[in-house]
């Protein structure tokens, strides 16, 4: 009922697009209703995040065309960005996926030669910020686990040159020039090494 994307474009001199989205669309008529006040303070706070995000990515060098994703109708919310080199894509994915390094630098992504390979972080991915916008009406009852086995991670790689071989954990789909990865939040909860893959 969840899924948390994200989305790669890399050119073949190491610049590209980065766009990262928690769609929650499924969620919307789970989610209990809020008074009117109530979210209106809830939004205007979430305002100032996204500012003081959006400033944090501004501030990282190569990192420019800043798109901050905040479809409340549809409940999708993310970020989009442009970097110039892998350097300042690792700097703004330490801010973005910050629930993966507990606010250790992490490197994310490298490249040797061919090769290009996404680094798991080195927790357990932190979910309780995203399962506190479920609310406790909607998390009552349910099994955590059964609840994580029904929310997907969606890694979306596409690069400047054919892929000839994966290296992951996660289900692979292949076309070409791009590779898509899926699994679902429960064995993040515990170890995030499923999200580390390398592609050549």
């Amino acid at each position: 009922c969840i899924t948390i994307e994200e989305t790669y474009t890399f050119n073949a001199d190491g610049s590209g697009v980065m766009e990262y989205v928690i769609d929650m669309s499924e969620l919307k008529d789970m989610l209990p209703d809020e008074g009117e006040g109530e979210g209106e303070n809830m939004e205007e706070g979430e305002e100032d995040d996204g500012a003081a995000d959006s400033l944090a990515l501004a501030s990282i060098n190569g990192i420019d065309q800043i798109e901050r994703i905040n479809d409340e109708e549809n409940f999708r919310f993310g970020w989009k960005f442009h970097f110039a080199d892998l350097t300042a894509l690792n700097q703004a994915l330490n801010q973005v996926l910050e629930s993966e390094t507990g606010g250790e630098e992490h490197t994310f992504i490298t490249r040797e030669g061919k090769s290009w390979t996404r680094h798991a972080g080195p927790k357990g991915m932190d979910l309780s910020e995203l399962l506190g916008e479920m609310g406790d009406e909607s998390a009552e009852g349910m099994d955590m686990g059964s609840m994580l086995s029904g929310m997907n991670y969606k890694q979306t790689f596409n690069f400047a040159q054919t892929v000839q071989t994966v290296y992951a954990q996660d289900e692979v789909e292949m076309a070409s020039k791009q590779v898509v990865l899926s699994t679902d939040l429960k064995p993040l909860a515990e170890n995030s090494a499923v999200l580390g893959s390398t592609f050549v």
